[in-house]
Protein backbone atom coordinates (compact mmCIF):
# COMPACT_ATOMS: atom_id res chain seq x y z
CA UNK A 1 0.00 0.00 0.00
CA UNK A 2 1.49 3.34 -1.02
CA UNK A 3 1.00 5.99 1.64
CA UNK A 4 0.56 9.57 0.48
CA UNK A 5 2.62 11.43 3.07
CA UNK A 6 1.79 14.79 1.55
CA UNK A 7 -1.92 14.26 2.13
CA UNK A 8 -1.28 13.06 5.66
CA UNK A 9 0.67 16.03 6.94
CA UNK A 10 -0.41 18.98 4.84
CA UNK A 11 -2.58 21.65 6.40
CA UNK A 12 -5.97 22.18 4.79
CA UNK A 13 -6.23 25.72 3.48
CA UNK A 14 -9.15 26.94 1.44
CA UNK A 15 -9.48 30.33 -0.27
CA UNK A 16 -13.25 30.08 -0.01
CA UNK A 17 -14.99 31.63 2.99
CA UNK A 18 -17.07 28.47 3.41
CA UNK A 19 -15.34 25.20 4.32
CA UNK A 20 -14.76 22.88 1.38
CA UNK A 21 -14.50 19.11 1.48
CA UNK A 22 -10.81 18.24 1.08
CA UNK A 23 -11.09 14.49 0.41
CA UNK A 24 -11.00 12.51 -2.83
CA UNK A 25 -14.70 11.53 -3.03
CA UNK A 26 -15.79 14.77 -4.69
CA UNK A 27 -18.21 13.10 -7.11
CA UNK A 28 -20.46 11.65 -4.41
CA UNK A 29 -23.75 13.42 -3.79
CA UNK A 30 -24.69 14.07 -0.19
CA UNK A 31 -27.51 11.88 1.11
CA UNK A 32 -29.02 11.84 4.59
CA UNK A 33 -30.89 9.10 6.46
CA UNK A 34 -32.65 9.56 9.80
CA UNK A 35 -33.42 6.86 12.35
CA UNK A 36 -35.85 7.80 15.15
CA UNK A 37 -36.97 5.79 18.15
CA UNK A 38 -39.82 6.62 20.52
CA UNK A 39 -41.46 4.59 23.24
CA UNK A 40 -43.60 2.56 20.86
CA UNK A 41 -41.68 1.97 17.65
CA UNK A 42 -38.78 3.04 15.42
CA UNK A 43 -38.71 4.99 12.15
CA UNK A 44 -36.16 5.18 9.33
CA UNK A 45 -36.59 7.99 6.83
CA UNK A 46 -34.73 9.36 3.84
CA UNK A 47 -33.58 12.92 4.49
CA UNK A 48 -32.97 15.20 7.44
CA UNK A 49 -36.08 15.27 9.63
CA UNK A 50 -35.91 18.38 11.80
CA UNK A 51 -38.70 17.66 14.23
CA UNK A 52 -39.14 14.43 16.12
CA UNK A 53 -40.74 13.52 19.42
CA UNK A 54 -38.55 10.42 19.71
CA UNK A 55 -36.17 9.92 22.58
CA UNK A 56 -33.42 8.57 20.31
CA UNK A 57 -32.29 9.82 16.88
CA UNK A 58 -29.49 8.98 14.51
CA UNK A 59 -28.82 11.17 11.49
CA UNK A 60 -26.36 9.62 9.02
CA UNK A 61 -24.97 11.91 6.28
CA UNK A 62 -23.08 10.27 3.40
CA UNK A 63 -20.93 12.47 1.19
CA UNK A 64 -19.58 15.90 2.18
CA UNK A 65 -19.82 17.79 -1.10
CA UNK A 66 -23.10 19.58 -0.36
CA UNK A 67 -22.10 22.44 1.93
CA UNK A 68 -25.65 23.74 2.36
CA UNK A 69 -27.09 20.40 3.44
CA UNK A 70 -24.29 19.69 5.93
CA UNK A 71 -24.37 23.16 7.46
CA UNK A 72 -28.16 22.99 7.71
CA UNK A 73 -27.79 20.01 10.05
CA UNK A 74 -24.94 21.66 11.99
CA UNK A 75 -26.80 24.94 12.43
CA UNK A 76 -29.95 23.17 13.60
CA UNK A 77 -28.00 21.50 16.41
CA UNK A 78 -25.89 24.61 17.17
CA UNK A 79 -22.59 23.09 16.07
CA UNK A 80 -19.90 25.78 16.09
CA UNK A 81 -17.94 26.90 13.03
CA UNK A 82 -14.65 25.25 14.02
CA UNK A 83 -16.31 21.85 14.35
CA UNK A 84 -18.12 22.32 11.04
CA UNK A 85 -14.79 23.06 9.35
CA UNK A 86 -13.25 19.94 10.87
CA UNK A 87 -16.07 17.88 9.38
CA UNK A 88 -15.13 19.07 5.88
CA UNK A 89 -11.36 18.93 6.43
CA UNK A 90 -10.72 15.20 6.50
CA UNK A 91 -7.04 15.14 7.54
CA UNK A 92 -7.91 15.16 11.23
CA UNK A 93 -6.40 12.88 13.83
CA UNK A 94 -8.64 10.66 15.92
CA UNK A 95 -9.92 12.84 18.73
CA UNK A 96 -12.78 13.60 21.13
CA UNK A 97 -13.76 17.20 21.89
CA UNK A 98 -16.20 18.11 24.67
CA UNK A 99 -18.34 21.19 23.96
CA UNK A 100 -21.12 22.79 26.00
CA UNK A 101 -23.99 21.21 24.10
CA UNK A 102 -22.38 18.29 22.26
CA UNK A 103 -19.37 15.96 21.99
CA UNK A 104 -17.41 15.89 18.74
CA UNK A 105 -15.65 12.61 17.87
CA UNK A 106 -13.35 12.04 14.89
CA UNK A 107 -12.38 8.48 13.95
CA UNK A 108 -10.98 6.75 10.88
CA UNK A 109 -13.00 4.09 9.10
CA UNK A 110 -10.94 1.43 7.32
CA UNK A 111 -12.20 -0.02 4.04
CA UNK A 112 -10.73 -2.64 1.74
CA UNK A 113 -9.74 -1.61 -1.79
CA UNK A 114 -8.71 -3.71 -4.78
CA UNK A 115 -5.12 -3.25 -3.63
CA UNK A 116 -4.55 -2.39 0.02
CA UNK A 117 -6.81 -0.39 2.29
CA UNK A 118 -8.10 3.16 2.58
CA UNK A 119 -8.90 5.19 5.66
CA UNK A 120 -11.77 7.68 5.62
CA UNK A 121 -12.83 10.16 8.23
CA UNK A 122 -15.99 9.61 10.25
CA UNK A 123 -17.21 12.61 12.26
CA UNK A 124 -19.68 11.94 15.08
CA UNK A 125 -21.77 14.55 16.89
CA UNK A 126 -23.15 13.32 20.23
CA UNK A 127 -25.95 15.44 21.72
CA UNK A 128 -28.62 14.87 24.36
CA UNK A 129 -30.87 12.59 22.32
CA UNK A 130 -29.30 12.67 18.86
CA UNK A 131 -26.22 11.23 17.19
CA UNK A 132 -25.09 12.63 13.85
CA UNK A 133 -22.53 10.85 11.69
CA UNK A 134 -20.80 12.47 8.71
CA UNK A 135 -19.16 10.08 6.21
CA UNK A 136 -17.03 10.88 3.19
CA UNK A 137 -19.03 8.36 1.14
CA UNK A 138 -21.51 5.53 1.52
CA UNK A 139 -20.54 3.23 4.37
CA UNK A 140 -22.39 -0.05 4.01
CA UNK A 141 -21.55 -1.11 7.55
CA UNK A 142 -23.40 1.90 9.00
CA UNK A 143 -26.32 1.41 6.64
CA UNK A 144 -26.57 -2.21 7.72
CA UNK A 145 -26.47 -1.13 11.36
CA UNK A 146 -29.26 1.42 10.87
CA UNK A 147 -31.37 -1.15 9.02
CA UNK A 148 -30.74 -3.66 11.81
CA UNK A 149 -31.82 -1.19 14.49
CA UNK A 150 -34.97 -0.50 12.49
CA UNK A 151 -35.79 -4.18 11.88
CA UNK A 152 -34.96 -5.31 15.41
CA UNK A 153 -36.65 -2.55 17.34
CA UNK A 154 -36.17 -4.32 20.64
CA UNK A 155 -32.43 -3.51 20.52
CA UNK A 156 -33.01 0.19 21.17
CA UNK A 157 -36.10 -0.15 23.33
CA UNK A 158 -35.66 2.03 26.42
CA UNK A 159 -32.11 2.97 25.37
CA UNK A 160 -30.45 6.39 25.14
CA UNK A 161 -28.01 7.68 22.59
CA UNK A 162 -24.97 6.46 24.57
CA UNK A 163 -26.04 2.91 23.70
CA UNK A 164 -26.35 3.87 20.04
CA UNK A 165 -22.89 5.44 20.16
CA UNK A 166 -21.51 2.16 21.47
CA UNK A 167 -23.04 0.30 18.50
CA UNK A 168 -21.46 2.74 16.03
CA UNK A 169 -18.04 2.51 17.69
CA UNK A 170 -18.33 -1.26 17.80
CA UNK A 171 -18.94 -1.37 14.03
CA UNK A 172 -15.76 0.67 13.51
CA UNK A 173 -13.69 -1.59 15.76
CA UNK A 174 -15.13 -4.73 14.13
CA UNK A 175 -13.99 -3.47 10.72
CA UNK A 176 -10.48 -3.05 12.11
CA UNK A 177 -10.63 -6.65 13.35
CA UNK A 178 -11.63 -7.84 9.88
CA UNK A 179 -8.72 -6.00 8.26
CA UNK A 180 -6.38 -7.23 11.00
CA UNK A 181 -7.35 -10.83 10.25
CA UNK A 182 -6.78 -10.26 6.53
CA UNK A 183 -3.31 -8.86 7.21
CA UNK A 184 -2.54 -11.89 9.42
CA UNK A 185 -3.49 -14.18 6.52
CA UNK A 186 -1.22 -12.20 4.18
CA UNK A 187 1.67 -12.50 6.64
CA UNK A 188 1.14 -16.27 7.02
CA UNK A 189 1.01 -16.79 3.24
CA UNK A 190 4.15 -14.72 2.79
CA UNK A 191 5.89 -16.66 5.55
CA UNK A 192 5.08 -19.95 3.79
CA UNK A 193 6.33 -18.57 0.47
CA UNK A 194 9.61 -17.40 1.99
CA UNK A 195 10.24 -20.71 3.72
CA UNK A 196 9.50 -22.72 0.58
CA UNK A 197 11.23 -20.74 -2.18
CA UNK A 198 12.08 -17.06 -1.51
CA UNK A 199 12.39 -14.72 -4.46
CA UNK A 200 12.58 -10.99 -5.18
CA UNK A 201 8.78 -10.72 -5.35
CA UNK A 202 8.58 -11.72 -1.67
CA UNK A 203 10.80 -8.80 -0.69
CA UNK A 204 8.45 -6.40 -2.51
CA UNK A 205 5.48 -7.95 -0.68
CA UNK A 206 7.27 -7.54 2.67
CA UNK A 207 7.80 -3.85 1.95
CA UNK A 208 4.11 -3.43 1.03
CA UNK A 209 3.00 -5.24 4.18
CA UNK A 210 5.26 -3.06 6.31
CA UNK A 211 3.58 0.05 4.92
CA UNK A 212 0.10 -1.38 5.45
CA UNK A 213 0.86 -2.37 9.04
CA UNK A 214 2.58 0.96 9.76
CA UNK A 215 -0.49 2.94 8.69
CA UNK A 216 -2.83 0.43 10.37
CA UNK A 217 -0.85 0.70 13.62
CA UNK A 218 -0.88 4.50 13.43
CA UNK A 219 -4.68 4.57 13.29
CA UNK A 220 -5.13 1.90 15.97
CA UNK A 221 -2.73 3.70 18.31
CA UNK A 222 -4.50 7.03 17.95
CA UNK A 223 -7.89 5.29 18.32
CA UNK A 224 -6.73 3.66 21.56
CA UNK A 225 -5.18 6.90 22.88
CA UNK A 226 -8.33 8.85 22.01
CA UNK A 227 -10.71 6.47 23.75
CA UNK A 228 -8.53 5.90 26.81
CA UNK A 229 -7.57 9.54 27.36
CA UNK A 230 -11.25 10.59 27.23
CA UNK A 231 -12.56 7.57 29.12
CA UNK A 232 -13.24 9.36 32.40
CA UNK A 233 -14.90 12.38 30.75
CA UNK A 234 -16.95 10.17 28.44
CA UNK A 235 -18.22 8.03 31.33
CA UNK A 236 -20.18 11.03 32.60
CA UNK A 237 -22.44 10.76 29.54
CA UNK A 238 -22.77 6.96 29.68
CA UNK A 239 -25.48 5.33 31.72
CA UNK A 240 -24.28 2.86 34.33
CA UNK A 241 -26.01 -0.11 32.68
CA UNK A 242 -24.14 0.59 29.42
CA UNK A 243 -20.65 1.01 30.85
CA UNK A 244 -19.93 -2.71 30.60
CA UNK A 245 -20.39 -2.43 26.83
CA UNK A 246 -17.82 0.35 26.68
CA UNK A 247 -15.41 -1.65 28.84
CA UNK A 248 -15.75 -4.47 26.34
CA UNK A 249 -15.09 -1.98 23.53
CA UNK A 250 -11.94 -0.69 25.26
CA UNK A 251 -10.73 -4.28 25.69
CA UNK A 252 -11.23 -4.94 21.97
CA UNK A 253 -9.24 -1.83 21.07
CA UNK A 254 -6.44 -2.94 23.42
CA UNK A 255 -6.46 -6.36 21.81
CA UNK A 256 -6.25 -4.76 18.37
CA UNK A 257 -3.30 -2.67 19.50
CA UNK A 258 -1.49 -5.73 20.86
CA UNK A 259 -2.20 -7.71 17.69
CA UNK A 260 -0.82 -4.87 15.60
CA UNK A 261 2.40 -4.81 17.63
CA UNK A 262 2.76 -8.56 17.08
CA UNK A 263 2.13 -8.10 13.34
CA UNK A 264 4.76 -5.37 13.18
CA UNK A 265 7.33 -7.59 14.89
CA UNK A 266 6.38 -10.57 12.73
CA UNK A 267 6.90 -8.66 9.48
CA UNK A 268 10.25 -7.37 10.77
CA UNK A 269 11.21 -10.98 11.48
CA UNK A 270 10.06 -11.94 8.00
CA UNK A 271 12.67 -9.59 6.57
CA UNK A 272 15.38 -11.35 8.55
CA UNK A 273 14.00 -14.76 7.59
CA UNK A 274 13.95 -13.70 3.92
CA UNK A 275 17.60 -12.64 3.88
CA UNK A 276 18.57 -15.74 5.87
CA UNK A 277 16.70 -17.93 3.36
CA UNK A 278 18.33 -16.14 0.42
CA UNK A 279 21.74 -16.55 2.09
CA UNK A 280 21.07 -20.24 2.69
CA UNK A 281 19.93 -20.66 -0.90
CA UNK A 282 23.11 -18.99 -2.13
CA UNK A 283 25.23 -21.16 0.16
CA UNK A 284 23.60 -24.27 -1.28
CA UNK A 285 24.43 -23.09 -4.79
CA UNK A 286 28.00 -22.32 -3.80
CA UNK A 287 28.26 -25.75 -2.13
CA UNK A 288 27.25 -27.50 -5.35
CA UNK A 289 29.69 -25.42 -7.39
CA UNK A 290 32.44 -26.08 -4.85
CA UNK A 291 31.82 -29.85 -4.98
CA UNK A 292 31.96 -29.78 -8.79
CA UNK A 293 35.18 -27.75 -8.70
CA UNK A 294 36.72 -30.08 -6.08
CA UNK A 295 35.90 -33.15 -8.16
CA UNK A 296 37.59 -31.66 -11.22
CA UNK A 297 40.84 -30.80 -9.37
CA UNK A 298 42.34 -34.35 -9.52
CA UNK A 299 40.83 -34.89 -12.98
CA UNK A 300 42.46 -31.71 -14.20
CA UNK A 301 45.74 -32.85 -12.65
CA UNK A 302 45.68 -36.16 -14.55
CA UNK A 303 44.59 -34.49 -17.77
CA UNK A 304 47.36 -31.92 -17.39
CA UNK A 305 49.96 -34.53 -16.49
CA UNK A 306 49.36 -36.67 -19.54
CA UNK A 307 48.76 -33.67 -21.72
CA UNK A 308 52.43 -32.66 -21.41
CA UNK A 309 54.40 -33.38 -24.58
CA UNK A 310 57.42 -35.06 -23.03
CA UNK A 311 59.13 -37.59 -25.30
CA UNK A 312 59.67 -40.31 -22.72
CA UNK A 313 56.28 -41.05 -21.13
CA UNK A 314 55.80 -44.83 -21.29
CA UNK A 315 52.06 -44.63 -20.54
CA UNK A 316 51.50 -42.79 -23.81
CA UNK A 317 52.60 -45.87 -25.72
CA UNK A 318 50.39 -48.29 -23.84
CA UNK A 319 47.55 -49.79 -25.84
CA UNK A 320 45.21 -49.62 -22.77
CA UNK A 321 46.56 -46.29 -21.50
CA UNK A 322 43.55 -44.17 -22.44
CA UNK A 323 40.89 -46.55 -20.99
CA UNK A 324 43.04 -46.92 -17.88
CA UNK A 325 43.24 -43.18 -17.24
CA UNK A 326 39.50 -42.75 -17.90
CA UNK A 327 38.77 -45.59 -15.49
CA UNK A 328 41.01 -44.03 -12.83
CA UNK A 329 39.15 -40.72 -13.29
CA UNK A 330 35.78 -42.43 -12.87
CA UNK A 331 37.00 -44.21 -9.72
CA UNK A 332 38.25 -40.90 -8.29
CA UNK A 333 34.88 -39.25 -8.97
CA UNK A 334 32.96 -42.10 -7.33
CA UNK A 335 35.22 -42.14 -4.27
CA UNK A 336 34.95 -38.36 -3.82
CA UNK A 337 31.16 -38.46 -4.17
CA UNK A 338 30.97 -41.23 -1.55
CA UNK A 339 33.16 -39.20 0.82
CA UNK A 340 31.03 -36.05 0.31
CA UNK A 341 27.86 -38.09 0.84
CA UNK A 342 29.20 -39.63 4.05
CA UNK A 343 30.08 -36.18 5.38
CA UNK A 344 26.56 -34.99 4.33
CA UNK A 345 27.90 -32.19 2.19
CA UNK A 346 25.05 -32.73 -0.22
Amino acid sequence: MKVNLKSLYKKDVSESQNPVYTGENKNINTSVFTFSRDKNTAYMENGFIKHSDGNLRWINAEGLNNYEKITEICNYYNIDQMTTEDIFHINQRNKIEFHDNYIYIVLKLVNKKDIGYEYEQLSIIFTDNTIITFNERVQESLRVLMKRLYDQKVITEGKKNDFLLYYILDVIVDKYFIISNEIVEKVEMLDDSINMDPDKEDLIKIKGLKQEILYFKRNISTLKDTLYSSRADLNIYIQSENREYYRDLYDHVSQLSENTEILKDTVSNLTEIYFSAISYKMNEIMKVLTIISTIFIPLSFLAGLYGMNFRYMPELEWHMGYPLIVGIMVIIVVIMLLVFKKKKWF
